[in-house]
């Protein structure tokens, strides 16, 4: 691996903590734990081509208000679902 920062498995560490009490994590099997790394990716994935297929692409670096609105709306969806995770809802 190279030296770049491993920023979304970070993420899954973080979610893994949120989502699952110590005794939880430390009871999975290593199939557990690659399949739930597999679906993080590739929601990761998912994500990722979902930006880079409908943000505008102009001659500016600056976003457009159809960029802006879509950043909202995904933001607006993480942040219902982090709030269902914390309530045990998701």
């Amino acid at each position: 691996m190279n030296d770049r920062p491993r920023l979304l498995e970070r993420e899954l560490e973080s979610l893994m903590r949120q989502a699952y009490s110590p005794a939880a994590r430390a009871g999975m099997s290593a199939t557990q734990k690659r399949e739930i790394r597999r679906m993080f990716m590739a929601g990761a994935q998912a994500f990722s081509r979902l930006l880079m297929a409908n943000l505008e692409h102009t001659e500016t670096d600056e976003p457009t208000a159809q960029d802006l609105a879509l950043m909202d709306a995904l933001q607006a969806e993480l942040a219902a679902f982090g709030q269902d995770l914390n309530n045990g809802l998701a």
